[in-house]
């Protein structure tokens, strides 16, 4: 999946995010974002929990804290 994008309320956003490799032995699998600046604002926290997002020939791959090895802040 990747990555699912909702709106809940006019301007306020929910997205989605499941890890892309999952291999870690703690992965957290999903995790729900909610922000009232869109997108932009969840890809941003999404960022500071430690959730990597990486290019690839096939497109964007997210990746959870625990599988990418990224630390949260």
């Amino acid at each position: 999946m990747g990555i699912k994008i909702e709106s809940i309320a006019p301007e306020r956003v929910r997205v989605t995010l499941e890890c892309d490799i999952a291999e870690a032995m703690f992965c957290r699998g999903v995790t729900d974002f909610e922000h009232n600046d869109g997108f932009v604002g969840c890809h941003i926290t999404a960022m500071r929990k430690g959730w990597l997002e990486r290019q690839t020939d096939n497109g964007r791959l997210w990746l959870c804290p625990e599988c990418s090895g990224k630390p949260p802040g």
